[in-house]
């Protein structure tokens, strides 16, 4: 069943760029993501559907439009996020993580999208994730999006999450987050939200 939802629904998006078929389809795959995060067996279900092989490819044919990207980070943040790395796995091989990074560089004046693609890279940091991470120097997408938006609570708070697991996993890291003006942002966005919760 799950097979010819998510594939009517990527058909009827790929057919109407623009319009209300659009965003219908935006509304449907954002709903999905919701339910994944609480429903495990709607997770695998959309696994062996090929969700996440059908977003990428939504993302790379609709690279202009903010919804899907924002809807697509959203959406493989939470196949991803499956307790396993399985969904990460997946993210990875189909090259998911080089899609949300050039998302977020096209979109960046977009808040949602680099809200929704520094909150995938917060939690994109599995032992086999880190040589990808490093190829698409993930640690300057996420800076660049924490500068050019100092005043988002969201992209700084899970900018900074992001940042602060990719300098956990070693040298090389923490050297590209200096190099790249990382520490900079990360007591910029401090500064700007000294007073918020989060």
């Amino acid at each position: 069943m799950w097979v010819d939802v998510i594939q009517v629904v990527a058909r009827g998006m790929a057919d109407h760029v623009r319009g209300s078929v659009q965003q219908q389809g935006i509304n449907f795959f954002k709903g999905l993501a919701d339910a994944l995060r609480t429903q495990t067996r709607l997770w695998v279900a959309v696994k062996e559907a090929k969700g996440i092989e059908t977003m990428i490819d939504l993302m790379i044919t609709h690279r202009r439009v903010d919804g899907v990207q924002e809807c697509g980070c959203e959406f493989l943040e939470a196949m991803a996020s499956d307790g396993q790395g399985i969904g990460m796995k997946i993210v990875q091989s189909h090259k998911g993580f080089a899609e949300i990074a050039r998302s977020m560089r096209i979109h960046h004046d977009t808040p949602t999208v680099i809200e929704a693609g520094c909150r995938f890279f917060c939690s994109a940091f599995a032992e086999h994730s880190l040589a990808k991470l490093r190829k698409i120097n993930v640690h300057q997408v996420v800076i660049d999006g924490m500068k050019h938006r100092p005043k988002s609570q969201g992209i700084q708070q899970h900018g900074c999450g992001a940042l602060a697991n990719l300098a956990s996993k070693g040298d090389i890291f923490q050297e590209r987050i200096m190099e790249g003006r990382g520490i900079e942002a990360v007591i910029a966005g401090l500064e700007e939200h000294r007073r918020s919760a989060g």
